[in-house]
């Protein structure tokens, strides 16, 4: 297994997957502004990449989008709430540390993932009733 990354690349933002196995290969290239390729005897032209995210992934900031509105208009009582609740779980370390960074954000410092958020959370509740 080999990862390379690179966000400097000197024709734009290059941003490509390729695996290889013993019955064949994937890849998934960079999208780019057209489709349209031109070939001559001088070589290959072909568009740029798309510069941003959101250009590239317009789609899924849509879908990511539109989930969290529709997640909000449910309610935390919902079963999709419940359900995303649930679902986020399986990754504790993504969640403790989006935890703590909202900590740092409120307690304005730097928080460590081996202080006690609990404990940290209540200083935050705590003040917030006081404010």
């Amino acid at each position: 297994t080999m990862i390379d990354t690179c966000r400097d690349a000197a024709y734009g933002y290059d941003q490509r997957v390729e695996a290889f196995g013993a019955k064949g290969m994937l890849t998934a290239k960079n999208e780019t502004t057209s489709s349209v390729e031109l070939a001559t005897v001088d070589g290959h032209l072909m568009p740029p990449a798309k510069w941003s995210f959101p250009e590239r992934y317009n789609h899924a900031y849509m879908v990511e989008l539109s989930e969290f509105v529709a997640m909000v208009r449910a309610g935390v009582d919902s079963e999709a709430h419940k359900l995303e609740q649930k679902e986020m779980m399986r990754h504790p370390r993504v969640v403790k540390t989006a935890w703590a960074a909202e900590l740092s954000w409120k307690l304005g410092r730097q928080v460590r993932l081996d202080e006690d958020l609990d404990a940290l959370q209540k200083q935050v509740t705590e003040a917030a009733k006081k404010a």
